[in-house]
């Protein structure tokens, strides 16, 4: 695959050097991270069960880590790890948000709270956070 078939969204992403902006980035990291369910003891099982935390934790890292991330990469590993379980959809809208919180410090977002999800079907302790969803033009 040439680099001009590859889709907008997974080109790499560059770190925005604005100072303020790579606080911000480090601070959403943090949110992520202390979001993870303690009671999940794998990292798989995170992928899996908060998988929107998850897929945005294993993007923000090599970002701030390197100055730069390959998405594709990070999609690559995060399936491997998780096999059938993956969600491109999930991965997809993981992907705006970072890029976007990158870009503009997140204007192109607005909040969604998730529909309810029975809670037999999640992990004890696990708590549903608002999604960050692509603004309607």
């Amino acid at each position: 695959m040439s680099s001009s078939e590859i889709p907008q969204e997974y080109r790499v992403v560059m770190l925005n050097h604005n100072r303020a902006r790579v606080k911000f980035l480090r601070e959403k990291l943090e949110e992520y991270l202390d979001r993870l369910n303690p009671k999940l003891r794998t990292w798989r099982e995170h992928l899996i069960f908060e998988a929107g935390d998850s897929y945005k934790i294993a993007l923000l890292e090599p970002l701030l880590r390197y100055g730069t991330m390959d998405p594709l990469n990070v999609r690559r590993e995060i399936e491997n790890l998780t096999r059938d379980d993956f969600s491109p959809v999930t991965f997809d809208n993981s992907l705006f948000v970072v890029d976007d919180y990158n870009r503009t410090g997140g204007k192109n977002l607005y909040k969604r709270v998730p529909s309810e999800i029975p809670n037999s079907s999640l992990p004890e302790g696990t708590t549903i956070h608002p999604v960050f969803v692509r603004r309607r033009q």
